[in-house]
């Protein structure tokens, strides 16, 4: 993350290793796909002005980390 205490929030795209997709099976990863598409699509519907943010949550929590939000909450 850049510009600490900044309105803005930087998203680093996490891929998975060849291995982890083998694993996982096709079906799987597209059913996967789907339910984060639709919960991304859902929070996006909802709080429209937090896109970023959302995208930065998913990845935190699809990474298994934690998430640090700096500063007031815009309106």
């Amino acid at each position: 993350m850049s510009n600490i205490g900044a309105s803005r929030l930087d998203v680093v795209p996490i891929h998975a290793s060849p291995e982890a997709n083998a694993a996982l099976g096709n079906a799987a990863r597209a059913s996967l796909d789907e339910e984060i598409g639709e919960l991304r699509s859902d929070l996006a519907s909802r709080f429209p002005e937090r896109r970023e943010v959302i995208e930065g949550a998913l990845a935190a929590v699809l990474a298994r980390e934690h998430a640090l939000f700096i500063g007031p909450p815009d309106p």
